[in-house]
């Protein structure tokens, strides 16, 4: 019995719905609008911190996105922009 119940929890904790959520916003210049300079992760793929404990990230495709917390490794950076392999 012990085990549905923790089995039940881990499942809806696991929603969808407790995901970050990430929000595309118009092309700006790279490091545009950032309190410190962008991290440069691979060519045309950066990184930077906003106010509000925010982030955003330049893909190589041109799209910009915006998510709460500071901290965007490059694995989560490839992701955010659909990128499947290192570049």
């Amino acid at each position: 019995m012990l085990r549905i119940v923790i089995a039940t929890c881990l499942i809806s904790v696991s929603s969808a719905c407790f995901a970050q959520v990430v929000q595309e916003v118009k092309p700006t210049t790279l490091g545009g609008g950032c309190e410190a300079p962008a991290n440069i992760l691979a060519p045309k793929l950066a990184t930077c911190t906003l106010a509000d404990n925010k982030a955003r990230v330049w893909c190589p495709n041109g799209k910009v996105f915006e998510r709460r917390g500071f901290d965007i490794q490059p694995a989560l950076a490839r992701s955010i922009c659909g990128l499947n392999q290192a570049l």
